[in-house]
């Protein structure tokens, strides 16, 4: 694992150096940092956009940092669902600093919270909202699911609660992984999936993920954002839970001003064997409008 105060000296130089490398933005200023990636937000020919920065170099002989940034790109280069963040002005390319390698490229600016924001903030979502949510997840991975793609890291953190009509919005596809079998994975059969543990479906903890891991990955993952989202918490506090025999219960009976109607249509969703989970999502989609 780096050293978080190697990656905050490194998060606070390229803030020095990038109106150097970037002549055309202004007003730059930090969003934040992890793993390999920091973000910036700045103005590019007169509009906001999120600077993305990533170090190449943190693995030494080990490409796979290099090969999942440009594997993002090129996702989103395809993903056009308005339920998805949009990359910038910014061309992905490569920069030197200090001698150290820097892929660096820009998306839209997002002006809204992620949920993870509004749940620390201890805001309740009603079940019109949550509805909406839901909705905009499925968009989203019906999306992905056609461009052989799932983007396993669903959560709070990565979900932007935006201005209407794209109220949520996707973001951070930096762990993807791709189900198109003419391409190779980016983690080692035998190798942990990269995942958030709090959020992560149960398939995606099992040795042989490769194998077993769709889009219903992300339709678990999805419903459980949104039941998250609800709660104000993830509902398993942790890894034992998730992955024992308990399913989450009925959203219902945790917050009565839920119906049960929509708390059984989730349920469908959280099943831990992802065989059993519903998985024709515009017959989902459907069912939840008529809810």
């Amino acid at each position: 694992m780096v050293n978080s105060n190697f990656l905050n000296m490194w998060f606070e130089t390229v803030f020095s150096q990038l109106p150097n490398l970037l002549p055309v933005i202004s007003n730059l200023s930090k969003i934040s940092w992890g793993g390999s990636k920091f973000v910036y937000k700045a103005l590019v020919n007169g509009r906001w956009e999120a600077i993305k920065v990533c170090h190449l170099n943190l693995l030494q002989q080990d490409d796979s940092i290099r090969l999942r940034a440009f594997r993002e790109i090129d996702s989103l280069t395809k993903l056009t669902s308005p339920y998805i963040v949009k990359l910038g002005q910014i061309e992905p390319h490569v920069k030197k600093i200090n001698d150290v390698e820097f892929l660096i490229y820009s998306e839209e600016y997002l002006p809204g919270k992620s949920l993870q924001d509004l749940m620390q903030e201890r805001y309740v979502p009603s079940e019109e909202e949550l509805k909406n949510l839901l909705n905009c997840l499925l968009n989203a991975i019906e999306e992905t699911s056609l461009s052989h793609l799932v983007h396993r890291d669903i959560k709070p953190g990565n979900v932007i609660k935006n201005i209407s009509p794209r109220t949520f919005v996707l973001i951070d596809f930096s762990i993807a992984l791709t189900t198109d079998p003419n391409l190779s994975s980016l983690t080692a059969t035998g190798m942990m999936s990269p995942r958030t543990n709090a959020y992560a479906a149960p398939e995606l903890f099992a040795v042989d993920y490769h194998q077993i891991v769709t889009y219903r990955t992300d339709l678990y993952c999805a419903a459980y954002t949104v039941f998250s989202y609800a709660l104000g918490e993830p509902y398993f506090k942790n890894i034992n839970e998730l992955l024992g025999p308990n399913r989450c219960p009925l959203l219902c009976t945790l917050r009565t001003d839920i119906s049960e109607k929509f708390s059984c249509f989730l349920a469908r969703l959280l099943k831990k064997d992802s065989n059993l989970r519903s998985g024709n999502i515009t017959k989902l989609k459907e069912e939840l409008k008529s809810l």
